[in-house]
């Protein structure tokens, strides 16, 4: 307890102008708080639409003895916290003014020549791949987490024949995965780096580890190999700013490759990927765990006008969750894929609490199945209620030293192929993980396939550090790709 002369800033971002988050409350607020708004906007008559900021201790109960203080009244105030709120639903207060103003002025207000459908919204939100979904009976996606060709580190760290090879074959350090990855689709990836001929580091030192690929090669590869979209929502696509991470979306973009879990502001940088099919919508939701350090010292989330990466806190509620749980209000019958980029500070280790608090939140919200990424080594594979989760997917080719024999971590990630179909009124899914060796010590940076012994041992690990129901939901298995783990029964409760 303070005395009664102490004082405590407990957050000096009181607005959203300097930096604080909207709750969209409008319609829970006690109607007598409502009623001093109303009376506050008669002081200045003539004023088409009036703001009054009211700081109370209690907003919601009228029956609580209320205790408040009008902090100000905005003759032009902002809507963008209602539209676009940190939490709670979109209240779209700007067609109410326009319909009072409609009103006012004796007009009838005018009806919508067109319903735009949701196949069409989603056009608009993002590119899809060439590949006609619509037709399709079955989609086969494949995911693959964190990917760099590493010019900032092999140039930095690397011998000749590692130098040679990036700059003459960078093809050659995704030969082996070759066999894991083709069938499919839609191909996606977690793209870690920046894509730019040079940068300069603006941080002065602090921010370790600053990934930057040459863009014209980068593409050139990702085009090659087939990937069609990737998630940009991670600690690396800004280490070099804002005006980098624009040019590397720019680069990736013009190459028709598709871009999710970051833009040029806010509502871009939350809007899923979404690819549309005759039986369904399937969205695929990027983003990149709150981490204090990256907004205040690097800015790397995105704010309402600000470009950057969508943020998620490791709680029981989010932006990102509150945006699944809109999706699958609007859009029930569609299949939710999230693939967040998370772990903490800490790499090369298994899950951690917050991550599933996290993950419990996205499956409440709607998500079927969460592919994860950003240990940089393969996590726990989860069941919870029904749902599919895989908290790290590891590297698909990712190519710094790493540090797995330093830090006594399996040397394994994967690659996940996800098979959807419509049977019926419910999805049926199939998910299949393909153990690969990360380890570039180990690799001579060429990722491969795990042979048979390495496939128990991964099996192992798995069972040690995971659920204990981890081998009655997975099993072991190999087909013309490789060896697998398969998960067992329906990859969602909304699957059979």
């Amino acid at each position: 307890m303070l005395d009664a002369d102490e004082r405590l800033i407990i957050d000096t971002k009181a607005g959203l102008s300097t930096g604080g988050d909207a709750y969209e409350i409008t319609d829970l607020v006690r109607s007598d708080l409502k009623r001093i708004a109303e009376k506050v906007a008669t002081i200045a008559p003539g004023l088409d639409v009036t703001g009054v900021d009211i700081l109370a201790n209690d907003h919601f109960n009228a029956r609580s003895e209320l205790n408040y203080i009008i902090v100000e009244a905005n003759t032009r105030p902002n809507l963008s916290g209602h539209i676009f709120p940190d939490y709670g639903r979109p209240n779209y207060v700007h067609r109410k003014v326009a319909e009072y103003c409609y009103k006012k002025m004796g007009h009838e207000i005018p009806k919508p020549q067109k319903k735009i459908r949701l196949s069409e919204v989603s056009k608009m939100v993002t590119d899809t791949s060439s590949r006609d979904f619509h037709k399709m009976t079955e989609v086969s996606l494949v995911f693959g987490g964190d990917t760099s060709l590493g010019y900032s580190y092999i140039q930095k760290n690397g011998d000749a024949k590692l130098k040679k090879r990036l700059i003459e074959a960078p093809l050659d350090f995704f030969d082996a995965l070759m066999p894991l990855i083709s069938e499919n689709d839609h191909f996606v990836l977690n793209l870690e780096t920046v894509l730019a001929q040079s940068a300069k580091d603006i941080w002065g030192g602090k921010k370790n580890f600053l990934g930057l690929d040459d863009p014209c090669q980068t593409v050139s590869a990702l085009k090659t190999i087939g990937v069609d979209s990737v998630s940009v929502a991670n600690n690396h696509t800004l280490d070099y700013g804002v005006a980098p991470f624009l040019e590397t979306l720019n680069e990736l973009q013009n190459s028709g490759i598709n871009t999710f879990g970051g833009g040029r502001n806010r509502q871009e940088s939350l809007s899923p990927l979404i690819l549309p099919t005759n039986y369904g919508n399937i969205y695929i939701f990027g983003g990149f765990e709150f981490r204090r350090n990256y907004q205040e010292n690097f800015k790397f989330y995105s704010e309402l006008n600000r470009p950057g990466v969508q943020r998620f806190s490791l709680t029981s509620e989010s932006r990102l969750s509150e945006e699944i749980r809109t999706v699958r209000k609007n859009d029930h019958d569609s299949f939710i894929v999230v693939f967040p980029h998370w772990g903490g500070a800490k790499n090369y280790a298994w899950a951690n609490r917050n991550m599933l608090i996290a993950n419990t939140s996205f499956m409440k919200a709607g998500a079927d199945i969460v592919l994860g990424h950003g240990a940089h080594m393969l996590q726990q594979c989860w069941v919870e209620d029904g749902n599919t989760t895989v908290f790290s997917l590891g590297n698909f080719v990712f190519n710094s030293p790493g540090r797995y024999q330093k830090v006594g971590a399996p040397p394994y990630s994967a690659v996940a192929r996800l098979n959807l179909k419509r049977i019926g009124e419910k999805w049926a899914a199939g998910l299949r993980l393909y153990p690969v060796v990360s380890d570039n010590k180990v690799t001579n940076y060429q990722p491969r396939p795990v042979s048979e012994i390495e496939m128990v041992d991964v099996f192992n690990a798995l069972t040690e550090n995971g659920q204990r129901i981890f081998q009655q939901s997975y099993s072991l298995g190999q087909d013309k790709r490789g060896f697998f783990l398969e998960r067992r029964g329906p990859v969602s409760r909304k699957c059979i």
